[in-house]
């Protein structure tokens, strides 16, 4: 904010929120740089218990006691904002008998931060950390009317308890209420607010109070009269708004509740919570969003998205907006029109958190800095772990992204985006392959369908047709590279029907055709019966639609996988799957033609970095591959004849595993097989293995 102001170095500036000593004589006109912080308006739009915006008075305070150290210029500034002239005469002898220290905060309180929160208690602790901050720097003066302590500001018009994401409602055709006017009676409630915070006497705010209530409901019923404000939803919303009450506003507009229309900065961490969680038995927060005209709004997504939308939008032109959020976005498929709407926007500063950054986070996090202005597509980024100094952070740490799009956000270096777009224009997307990604089987009740192998042996004994429908599972965790570890265990595979191969339909497993397993299946009877998820009887599994393909040979492979060897992982791992092999829904299938040598690429140290720039990454280095990131990894097209040789080191792979001998220097060779499948050369090998990034 201040270098868009002043003419002052990056490092001069820099240096004002430091610990250390200056002089004002350090800064290039300083004056310039305390008008600057006279104007700022902060805005945190989820402010919880008011961290960031007591983190910017500390931060603003800081510099203001090296610009002025002796608050002369800015108690003036606070004075001349007063027109009311009994007001400005009580502030000027309270001013005048308070330390330097008190001047600064009332003035950045009462003139530059805001904070909105959707729970009061939030706001009324945001209130109260503020009166707090003033309290413990007032001057005391024994012989002074009440020690010389002063009613602290009103500040109703400073945080408010409101849905931050839910605007007026949109009645411009009934109406013609325009918070951008200026009229008369627009000025005059901006008045009453003035005087309203910094009023001590309680008679005359009871008096301002009935006031602002009033000429509120004036205004509304004056715009909306030709139609009737009873009738009119924004007219309503308006009249109903009470800021001195503790109750929670359903919208939120910052000109008609600060007197704010745009904000220099606005900051925070706004919550993480997918648009798909229930508010109650009804509806879901998708249904509250959904016709409020977010260009980001994905019902798929998280309401931190729309935060990001709903703050660039109430910044004022080159006005900053600088969040801490999840970082799926930058990869995440509903991110995708968060990725586009950044794009139009300025994106400055990323600061993608590596995973364990934060201990206590749930998730991996990052740090997006963004101007409202057109794109100069200069992005400094960078992909911050425990092994940086933010203290010595310097602008050679960050990489530009440039051309930023709709499609991923990944932080490399040039030399590593070089090989990406080598591998990609070698490569073609899996999904482009004769092959096909399924996730494993749902059952619904997993206790009853999933049987061990002495259950398994006991029921085929007792009716040796039971095997007819008794098949080999898998859960995730069975799923190694190269060869699953099978745990016998067993599914009552009792489909709801589907298409084979040759497209002839096969019906659902009537039960009454295996007796014994209907009478072992009678015992879960109750659980069976209430799923949601069940087929055409309680016995029956759910619908699948691609059952077959759990009967053919096929890649399988884990949901989520972890990059930690040290815990025993070996990452990624793909194996190899049996025909009528079934997996849970932890897992995944692959069916087509050329499997094995798509095996031998997937597990390859190649795609070991191709998955850290498709797939999200969780906390504590784990990866979720869903079918729409593994779909995206470009496998280079070979002819059958070559692919020969790696369908023959899978076979020995399998194998010596089944041997239990170790198969690493087979591995190996496969990784450099692939390296020159796509032409790498020796220095761009060491960068895809760590050795030289």
């Amino acid at each position: 904010y201040l270098k868009t102001k002043t003419n002052n170095s990056e490092e001069s500036l820099h240096n004002l929120f430091k610990e250390n000593q200056l002089s004002v004589s350090d800064f290039e006109n300083p004056r310039k740089i305390i008008d600057a912080f006279d104007k700022i308006k902060i805005l945190d739009p989820a402010c919880g218990s008011g961290a960031f915006p007591m983190g910017a008075l500390h931060k603003i305070n800081m510099a203001l006691q090296k610009l002025d150290p002796d608050a002369e210029i800015w108690k003036n500034k606070q004075l001349d904002a007063i027109e009311d002239d009994l007001l400005k005469e009580d502030l000027k002898k309270k001013l005048n008998k308070s330390n330097a220290e008190y001047i600064r905060k009332l003035g950045i309180v009462k003139k530059s931060i805001y904070g909105i929160d959707i729970q009061p208690i939030a706001t009324e602790i945001s209130k109260l950390r503020c009166f707090l901050s003033l309290v413990v720097d007032e001057t005391i003066i024994d012989t002074e009317d009440n020690r010389n302590i002063y009613t602290l500001p009103n500040l109703e018009f400073k945080f408010v308890t409101a849905n931050t994401l839910i605007d007026l409602e949109n009645t411009e055709t009934q109406g013609t209420l325009d918070f951008g006017q200026t009229n008369d009676d627009l000025e005059n409630l901006q008045k009453i607010r003035d005087k309203y915070l910094n009023e001590s006497n309680n008679q005359k705010k009871s008096h301002l109070k009935e006031k602002f209530i009033e000429l509120q409901k004036q205004i509304a019923y004056k715009e909306f009269k030709s139609i009737g404000a009873g009738e009119n939803r924004k007219a309503q919303q308006i009249i109903g708004w009470n800021p001195f009450s503790h109750e929670k506003s359903e919208w939120f507009n910052p000109k008609w509740m600060f007197g704010v229309e745009k904000f220099d900065v606005v900051i925070g961490n706004p919550p993480y919570i997918q648009l798909q969680k229930a508010i109650n038995s009804e509806i879901k927060l998708a249904d509250l969003y959904k016709n409020q005209n977010y260009k980001t709004f994905e019902r798929t997504g998280d309401i931190y998205s729309l935060f990001y939308e709903k703050a660039a939008e109430i910044l004022a032109q080159n006005g900053l907006l600088c969040f801490i959020t999840s970082n799926k976005w930058m990869r995440a498929n509903y991110g995708k029109s968060l990725r586009k709407y950044f794009a139009i926007k300025n994106p400055v500063k990323l600061i993608d958190m590596g995973p364990g950054v934060f201990n206590s986070a749930t998730v991996d996090t990052n740090i997006l800095l963004l101007q409202n202005t057109t794109n100069k597509n200069q992005l400094q980024a960078l992909t911050f772990t425990k092994q940086h100094n933010i203290e010595k952070l310097q602008n050679n740490d960050f990489i530009t992204l440039k051309n930023l799009s709709e499609e991923s956000w990944i932080v490399l270096s040039d030399a590593e985006f070089s090989i990406k777009q080598k591998i990609e224009k070698i490569g073609t997307p899996l999904k482009d392959w004769d092959i096909n990604i399924y996730r494993g089987i749902l059952t619904g009740y997993n206790e009853a369908f999933i049987i061990d192998g002495k259950t398994k042996d006991e029921l085929i004994a007792a009716d040796a047709k039971n095997a007819e429908i008794i098949k080999p599972i898998l859960r995730g965790r069975d799923i190694k590279r190269y060869k699953a570890e099978f745990a016998d265990l067993w599914l009552i595979a009792t489909h709801n029907g589907y298409k084979n191969e040759k497209g002839i339909k096969i019906p659902p497993i009537d039960i009454e055709n295996y007796p014994t397993i209907k009478e072992y299946l009678n015992q879960f009877y109750p659980q069976l019966d209430k799923r949601q998820d069940k087929g055409k009887t309680p016995y029956n599994l759910r619908n699948c639609a691609y059952h077959q393909e759990f009967e053919k040979e096929k890649i399988v492979y884990m949901e989520i996988q972890t990059d930690n060897k040290e815990d025993g992982y070996e990452f990624p791992s793909f194996a190899y799957g049996e025909k009528d092999t079934i997996v849970l829904n932890t897992a995944y299938i692959i069916t087509g033609s050329a499997y094995k040598y798509i095996l031998t690429v997937l597990n390859s140290k190649l795609v070991k970095k191709l998955v850290k720039h498709y797939v999200t990454q969780l906390q504590k280095r784990q990866f979720r591959m869903l079918s729409m990131y593994v779909e995206k990894f470009p496998i280079r097209a070979i002819s059958e004849s070559e692919q020969k040789p790696f369908e023959d080191k899978v076979e020995e792979i399998i194998r010596l595993k089944e041997l239990g001998e170790d198969t690493s220097q087979l591995e190996a060779e496969i990784d450099k097989m692939v390296y020159q499948l796509y032409g790498l050369t020796e220095e761009e090998i060491k960068i895809i293995e760590g050795k030289n990034v």
